[in-house]
């Protein structure tokens, strides 16, 4: 299923070709948890992309990830470990117990994006 196939798509996004001054109607605005981009040049290509759905966190992940250090930004999963990155690009690589093991091997995440995606934040 495409984006724009979307029924939580549809409404806003009619509204957005409706209004004859479509450069001031922040259609951002009306979508911030769908993922539409905030450029609108990019709009048609994320309407005409697949849909992916959201990443299902378990509770007590997203309370493990509340409480990582505001310095790391992203989590990288691999088979045997994480890698976690910095805000400075600086890595640091746990081979410890699976953390998170509702992510998939390859998955790469922002901490910040995901919570915020939950209602949560650090």
């Amino acid at each position: 299923m495409k984006n724009i196939e979307r029924p939580e798509v549809q409404l806003p996004f009619i509204k957005l070709i409706s209004d004859a001054e479509y450069t001031s109607y922040d259609f951002y605005e009306d979508l911030p948890s769908l993922g539409m981009p905030k450029s609108k040049e990019k709009v048609i290509e994320w309407l005409n992309s697949e849909y992916v759905e959201p990443h299902k966190w378990e509770p007590w992940e997203l309370e493990a990830m509340k409480h990582i250090d505001k310095m790391i930004s992203k989590i990288h999963k691999y088979v045997n470990g994480y890698d976690f990155q910095s805000n400075d690009s600086r890595m640091c690589v746990v081979n410890l117990i699976d953390l998170f093991p509702s992510m998939k091997v390859g998955e790469e995440i922002n901490i910040d994006e995901e919570l915020e995606r939950n209602g949560m934040q650090r």
